[in-house]
């Protein structure tokens, strides 16, 4: 089924209008348009989750989205999430380093929940330069992309887990993780979950692989406009 470009847009501006704001500059790329699709859904599943969860740094009641790998953090927009004295936050775009603290490693995710704190809020004083979350405060993310979900993206998405947080991949979830609510890493897309995937997916409970595969995401954006109370991130 086409992608209506315009009808996303239009889901996503209302989500964010629910927070009193609304889009500095809205993309109408179907990528960058997933992107923020994205990041309104993991806030979404927070908020579901019994979180307050509120925009950050917006410039004018305006959201600036960081919609590739340039540009400072503090320069854009986020959501935080907050609930018992605990708070976390989503951006999008963040570089972190991967799980063995390679040297020169650097991975870019499309949305991450982060510690809140963990990503400065300014510019660092003096010389000091800020590169990466460390892999220690990479909690869980989301790749996002405009394509039919066949074998060899789940693969590669598989491969991205490895590099940033591999215990997903052996039935290990962090400490107070599932507690917390938290979503599992996850990749989402615009395309279809191809046919020659369904046994795929559905192995992964008995493979002990917590990974999420959400597929036609822009119809999850639109059922969370219509005010659905299920979030498509949920373990």
């Amino acid at each position: 089924m086409p992608i209506d470009t315009k009808e996303l847009a239009k889901s996503l501006r209302q989500f964010v209008q629910r927070h009193n704001a609304q889009f500095q500059k809205m993309s109408t790329r179907k990528s960058q348009l997933l992107e923020i699709g994205a990041m309104m859904i993991a806030a979404q599943h927070y908020d579901l989750s019994g979180y307050t969860v509120q925009l950050r740094n917006l410039r004018r009641s305006q959201i600036r989205v960081k919609l590739s790998t340039r540009g400072d953090p503090w320069n854009f927009s986020w959501f935080e999430a907050s609930k018992g004295g605990k708070a976390f936050e989503i951006h999008t775009n963040l570089p972190a380093g991967d799980a063995l603290s390679t040297k020169g490693a650097k991975y870019v995710a499309d949305v991450v929940v982060v510690p809140a704190g963990a990503v400065p809020h300014t510019k660092p004083s003096g010389n000091e330069k800020w590169e990466m979350v460390p892999n220690s405060d990479l909690i869980t993310f989301i790749e996002a992309k405009a394509l039919v979900v066949y074998p060899m993206l789940i693969a590669q998405f598989i491969g991205i887990v490895h590099e940033l947080k591999p215990d997903f991949l052996a039935g290990k979830r962090p400490a107070g993780f599932r507690r917390a609510k938290h979503f599992d890493p996850a990749l989402v897309s615009l395309g279809y979950l191809h046919g020659t995937c369904e046994y795929i997916v559905k192995g992964f409970k008995g493979r002990r692989l917590y990974i999420g595969i959400v597929d036609e995401f822009d119809r999850a954006i639109t059922r969370i406009n219509f005010g659905s109370t299920e979030s498509p991130l949920a373990n």
